[in-house]
C-alpha cells in the first residue's frame, strides 16, 4: 500500500472546503482504481490536511494527479497555495474494529 498526506495551508474557509471534499472529492476518489481510503481533517486555524491510501504508487499518483485536477476546479480561492506533499509505502497500519 502507498499513502500521500497532503497539508493545505492558507485555507479560507475550512467548513466550506469540508463540504466541498465531502460532496465530490471523497466520492471520486473512492472510485479510483486501487482505492483503500480517504481522510481529510481540520488540523490547526486555515490548515486542512488529506490522507489517501491506494494499493500500489501508481494508482496512488494518478490519484493525486485527479485531486489537485478537482482541487484547481473546486477549491479555486478557498485554498490559495498549493499543499505540502509527503507519500511513501506503507510499513504498519492499525484499526480499531467496531
Amino acid at each position: 500500500m502507498y499513502l500521500t498526506a497532503k497539508r493545505y495551508e492558507g485555507v479560507i474557509d475550512l467548513d466550506q472546503v469540508g463540504q466541498r471534499v465531502s460532496a465530490g472529492l471523497a466520492t471520486m476518489m473512492g472510485e479510483l482504481p486501487g482505492f483503500v481510503s480517504f481522510y481529510c481533517a481540520e488540523a490547526d486555524d486555515n490548515v486542512m490536511i488529506t490522507t489517501s491510501v491506494f494499493e500500489t504508487r501508481r494508482s496512488a499518483e494518478e490519484s493525486d494527479r485527479q485531486e489537485a485536477i478537482w482541487a484547481s476546479e473546486n477549491l479555486g480561492f478557498l485554498v490559495p497555495d498549493p499543499p505540502q506533499i509527503t507519500a511513501g509505502d506503507v510499513v504498519a497500519s492499525g484499526r480499531r474494529i467496531p
